[in-house]
């Protein structure tokens, strides 16, 4: 298994095909909502997030990151989160309140090139 975004445009397809929503809608239902992540969801690009951070990076300075467009949300990014809400994220999944404790195994395995569903392992 190697990482590819591609993978997850597939995977966003998957997920609205079997479940009948837009993706945004699933994540929001079926896990924002469930763990009470209250302050997580998929940025459209369009709305403005109170207390948002803005991204940065080291090159020859400390400079703002390039612009991505989130106007097409799908699995590979577009969304924001605090670190409340993904503390609650790793709790549910450490604790596989959101997936079968095979699947679990399997995601915090490294396969090939240390890369593990969505996990990168070194």
């Amino acid at each position: 298994m190697e990482y590819s975004n591609s993978g997850y445009l597939v995977l966003t397809a998957i997920i609205e095909k079997r479940s009948g929503l837009r993706y945004e809608d699933f994540l929001r239902e079926n896990i924002f909502t469930k763990l009470g992540m209250n302050n997580s969801g998929v940025d459209t690009g369009r709305e403005i997030l109170k207390n948002r951070a803005e991204g940065y990076t080291v090159w020859e300075k400390i400079i703002h990151t390039e612009f991505v467009d989130m106007s097409f949300p799908q699995g590979a990014y577009g969304m924001y989160s605090t670190i409340e809400d993904l503390y609650k994220w790793s709790q549910a999944l450490i604790n596989s309140e959101l997936i079968h404790r095979e699947l679990q195994a399997e995601m915090f395995s490294a396969h090939k090139g240390g890369y593990g569903f969505g996990f990168v392992y070194r």
